[in-house]
């Protein structure tokens, strides 16, 4: 379906009175704008904005490693570390007050709103020979916006890009500030192939010999898993704690956020005897991610793996945990190893960091603690001093903000937390302060920057070249509960989404695969003689030819929804000798297929004739393909009574 024949993107009236001149619309954005920022308590005319303190309960525990949160509203920038030029004034207040009234609306999360500016700064480069007036706005504008997208970024992110200059373009209608309504949808804006895009495929493709999806984690990686996950040896803490992580995310297909926020728990039944675990639902796009405890059922096959991984972790984290619970009581870092007296000698800290000499000093100088004053020994300091540093070491903060009247899950509530720098090869693990485990962490651990678990324990070997995205788990388990004939319907529940479409995006079974399945479910439904098909309304033969489509169709399946309008490809297709795939079928067998085949046929020639005799222009092509392939189905009938072939 063409993105442009579907409804104007919902967004709420974001200004208190609208008015029929778009200048004044204008100038009452930006006033309730000013009026909402000043709870934000940023400086309203500056070009970047450090939110820092308004979204930190949006971000995540495994995402804390993000030090600081800015908007920039400034123009394109050619490098991230260069700023651009300021947005022009009114243009730029304009897009403030979208920010900050969207968020004042809708809660949305930081990434939402950074998007919105950045699509902001294409549309700001289109109305840069109009003085940046936002009142000669037209749809030619938005379109070339789009284009531009298209040209200089990332598949991926010219499809969200794309979406959040519809979202102006809804603002700018539902607010009044245009003089003209642009009702804009980017008519070339699809999704890719890069988050699960369908394309037309023939069974005879060459290409399907290549295999599955790139999205998908390889028998041998997961056999690669499965080893480390049964030879990791006990000492090696950290590697432990992530190859368990990874064995969680293999048997839930849960987003890494949720993996890496999970509480400490223990898998429970329900009333039915059913398993499942609790976990805090983690998804951007529903705004500020405030949440709830949910239960998540498990796969029964994978209940022994999943009690034995959540056993080990919560155990190699215990110790971590317990110091967490001391750093909340306390709300300093832990430094009960240190000697409790006004002075600290080196020594002192050496044994309380478990650091050589020369480090120590370097450790000192990264924190600027210098010696005490009063003392004329170089390596005598003062405690109060090494606290107040270590103070600011410290994870501060729930790791998920839960919705009241819940409780907020705490760090020594969680699972996934280790020591500072306990996943860093480089430098020391310091027990003084706790933080959660994080993306980047787990990222690392796969190889996500070249190097990870497979070179370290697989040196040498074909396996060390291995590196895989922890969000291919999803999509792997996806795809496998779709080969495993779970519908659409519950895999969208299980996996806690709203739409189906967006399951769809995840399942990637080859066109072989679609077509050897829908054979085995419909081929084998009649022992004998099919009964005949009972199809009066035009949308129960749709839905007929949707289902079956693949079967009927040999060689020439592809993936276009029949119930839109009957691929152009189709016309390709001849049902002679060569043209059907019987999938095994004894020959006895074979005449009772051709008869089922043959009525599916004439079903849909009778609907194509409806539909001529209603006017539809295309429908006489259809009529005469169907007459011709109802004459092919006849002729192979005839044949195989002569003598049928194995073949």
């Amino acid at each position: 379906m063409n993105n442009a024949s579907k409804g104007t993107r919902k967004v709420s009236v974001l200004i208190s009175k609208i008015e029929d001149d778009c200048r004044i619309n204008i100038s009452t954005l930006i006033r309730d704008g000013r009026e909402a920022a000043a709870l934000w308590a940023v400086n309203w005319d500056s070009p970047v904005w450090d939110v820092s303190h308004i979204f930190a309960q949006t971000i995540r525990s495994h995402r804390s490693e993000r030090k600081a949160l800015k908007f920039w509203f400034t123009e394109r920038r050619e490098s991230p570390r260069v700023p651009g030029q300021a947005f022009e004034k009114i243009f730029g207040e304009v897009v403030r007050s979208l920010v900050v009234l969207r968020h004042q609306v809708g809660n949305q999360c930081f990434v939402d709103q950074q998007q919105v500016i950045i699509a902001a700064q294409f549309i700001s480069q289109q109305l840069a020979s109009r003085n940046h007036d936002l009142t000669t706005l037209t749809t030619g504008d938005l379109e070339a916006a789009c284009d531009q997208i298209a040209a200089t970024q990332a598949e991926s992110t010219a499809y969200k890009l794309q979406r959040f200059v519809e979202v102006i373009a809804a603002a700018i209608d539902q607010n009044r500030l245009c003089p003209r309504r642009l009702d804009f949808r980017y008519a070339k804006k699809v999704r890719p192939a890069s988050v699960g895009g369908l394309d037309y495929v023939r069974l005879d493709d060459p290409d399907l010999a290549r295999g599955a999806s790139a999205k998908l984690i390889s028998d041998d990686v997961l056999k690669a898993l499965g080893f480390l996950y049964q030879t990791i040896p006990d000492n090696q803490t950290s590697d432990r704690l992530l190859i368990n992580a990874v064995v969680i995310a293999a048997c839930t297909g849960r987003r890494i956020g949720e993996i890496l926020t999970l509480p400490v728990q223990r898998i429970a039944y329900d009333r039915k005897g059913d398993a499942y675990i609790q976990y805090y639902k983690e998804k951007r796009s529903e705004g500020c991610q405030i949440v709830h405890l949910e239960k998540l059922y498990l796969i029964p096959q994978t209940i022994p793996l999943m009690e034995a991984a959540l056993g080990e972790a919560i155990e190699l984290t215990r110790e971590c945990r317990a110091t967490a619970k001391h750093i909340s009581n306390t709300g300093a870092a832990d430094t009960r190893g240190l000697a409790d007296t006004h002075h600290v000698t080196l020594r002192d800290l050496q044994s309380f960091l478990e650091l050589p000499n020369v480090r120590i000093r370097a450790w000192l100088k990264t924190r600027n603690i210098v010696p005490a004053r009063e003392m004329q020994k170089k390596n005598v300091f003062l405690r109060a001093d090494i606290v107040s540093a270590l103070q600011k070491e410290i994870f501060s903060g729930p790791a998920v903000h839960v919705t009241p009247p819940g409780k907020d899950l705490a760090l020594e509530d969680m699972i996934f937390i280790a020591f500072k720098h306990a996943f860093h090869s480089q430098k020391a693990t310091f027990r003084y302060a706790v933080w959660p485990v994080n993306v980047r962490n787990l990222g690392d651990f796969l190889g996500a920057r070249g190097t990870g678990v497979f070179k370290r324990y697989f040196s040498g070997q074909e396996e060390a070249d291995f590196r895989i995205n922890s969000h291919r788990f999803r999509h792997t388990l996806n795809t496998i509960l779709q080969r495993g004939g779970m519908s659409d319907a519950l895999q969208t529940e299980w996996f806690a989404r709203k739409n189906p479409s967006d399951t769809r995006a995840y399942q990637h079974m080859t066109a072989a695969e679609k077509a050897h399945a829908a054979h085995r479910a419909t081929a084998n439904r009649f022992d004998t003689q099919p009964p005949p098909l009972k199809l009066f309304q035009r949308q129960e033969a749709i839905a007929a030819a949707a289902q079956r489509a693949v079967l009927d169709l040999g060689l020439g399946y592809c993936q276009h929804d029949w119930r839109n309008r009957p691929c152009a490809r189709y016309t390709e297709i001849s049902l002679g000798p060569d043209a059907l795939v019987w999938d095994g079928l004894a020959p006895s067998q074979r005449a009772s297929e051709l008869d089922r085949i043959g009525q599916f046929i004439q079903l849909m020639l009778n609907n194509a004739r409806r539909r001529a005799d209603c006017g539809d222009e295309e429908a006489s092509k259809w009529v005469n393909l169907y007459q011709q392939m109802a004459a092919e189905v006849e002729l192979l009938m005839k044949s195989l009574k002569n003598g049928p072939s194995d073949t």
